[in-house]
């Protein structure tokens, strides 16, 4: 019997969190990957204080995929992101004269005679 994405999602909606809710529910779940009995899948914490807390629903995810049927190993990551900073806008060059500045001379590539 080969696992499919489906189940695997169904039984990650069986792993409850701390604040209530799950996996599933809450949208945690990335990148499910299931070839040869092998599967892997990330899960996404928003920020790195919260991913503390979850290595235990890391643990038992990963002990809900690992019962069932017909997969072999399973891994599990926990990524957070951390809070984003500000993008800096390029400052834009104040600089006189600045415009492109017209071919000097016909253009002549090498290795060819006659266009």
């Amino acid at each position: 019997m080969s696992i499919t994405r489906a189940k695997i999602e169904d039984a990650l909606g069986q792993v409850a969190l701390p604040d209530g809710g799950t996996l599933t529910s809450r949208d945690m779940i990335r990148a499910i990957q299931a070839q040869d009995g092998r599967v892997s899948f990330i899960i996404e914490v928003s920020d790195p204080e919260k991913a503390r807390d979850m290595e235990p629903v890391r643990a038992a995810a990963q002990q809900v995929v690992a019962a069932l049927d017909g997969v072999s190993s399973v891994s599990v990551a926990l990524t957070a992101h951390g809070p984003q900073k500000p993008a800096e806008a390029p400052t834009p060059s104040l600089k006189l004269g600045g415009h492109p500045k017209p071919q000097e001379g016909p253009m002549k590539p090498p290795g060819v005679a006659r266009i």
